[in-house]
This record gives structure tokens, sequence and C-alpha cells, in this order.
């Protein structure tokens, strides 16, 4: 994703969504607005830690971010705000965001508020765990958006339970 150098602290600027439906190139400016260049798919958990692990090696603070989206959030607004929150924060280091499957639509609150439910909740767990765990991060910071937060709470909790010691 890239990010606009020259912003303001908490803001994110995007193309028209016009010029966004059209993929019209030249109206997308670096200099204005957030883009995302590139989503590469990685096909294994063991592939996906191991590149996490290389961005924090390369990094002098070993730091780790990883964001939890609320509801009402598509996959592309979920890069984009993760990618805001490393640079306003400065993480040096690696950042990841846990998109669950929200249906990205306002009206779809209940919907999404009863997607919070084993199957993610554990694969949240599971990669704090790891991140936490396996990569050589010194830090690993946690931030969660609305409806997020009941995922990282609930996951959080049962890590908890889980270790004789804090990670």
């Amino acid at each position: 994703v890239s990010v606009p150098k020259n912003r303001e602290v908490g803001t994110i600027d995007r193309p028209s969504s016009r010029a966004e439906r059209r993929y019209d190139e030249h109206r997308f400016d670096p200099g204005r607005h957030f883009i995302i260049k590139t989503v590469n798919v990685i096909d294994s958990r063991e592939l996906f830690i191991s590149d996490i692990a290389e961005a924090i090696d390369l990094s002098d603070r070993k730091e780790a971010l990883i964001f939890v989206h609320g509801y009402n959030t598509s996959f592309a607004d979920a890069l984009t705000r993760v990618a805001q929150l490393r640079v306003d924060l400065e993480i040096d280091g690696a950042a990841v965001v846990y998109s669950w499957p929200s249906r990205a639509s306002l009206l779809s609150y209940v919907a999404d508020r009863n997607q919070v439910i084993g199957p993610f909740r554990d694969d949240l767990k599971e990669l704090i765990a790891s991140v936490a765990s396996s990569t050589g991060a010194a830090r690993v910071h946690l931030i969660a958006h609305s409806m997020g937060g009941k995922f990282l709470l609930e996951a959080l909790e049962e890590l908890a339970h889980d270790q004789a010691s804090p990670l």
C-alpha cells in the first residue's frame, strides 16, 4: 500500500469511487492518495509467518502491528487502514491486518456481529501467538476497531487461559 508522504496524521485520502470503479490509473496520485499497489496470495501459514519474521528482522525496533478491522469494512479498506496506522504510529517492523468476512455494508451490523464465532476467533488467536513467538518480534502492538474488538478480546481471553505464562 502506497501512503502519501505529505498528509495530516490520521487521514486517508483515496481516489474518487468513480476512478476506482474504472481503475483509471491517471486519477491515482501517490502524492495525495492511498493506493493498494499489489496483493499477493501466500498459500501457507509457514510462509506468511516467515515473511513477517523477515520484515521484523530487517527493522531496528523489531515491532509487529496486528490490526483487526470492524464491521462495514472491506478487505481493501482494512489494508489501507493498517498501512495508515503503521505510518502514523511509526511502527518499525511488520504490519498485519486480520480481515474477517465483514459484509462491508452499513446495514449488515447484525450479520457481521454473528460472524464473531469460533473459527475466526481461533484463527486470530493462532495469528497473535505465532507473531509473538515465531517472528522475532520484541513488541507486538494489537489494535482493533469497533466490532474487531470483540474478536480481539475473545482471542486474548483464550490465549490467557491457554498460556502458563504471558507471551
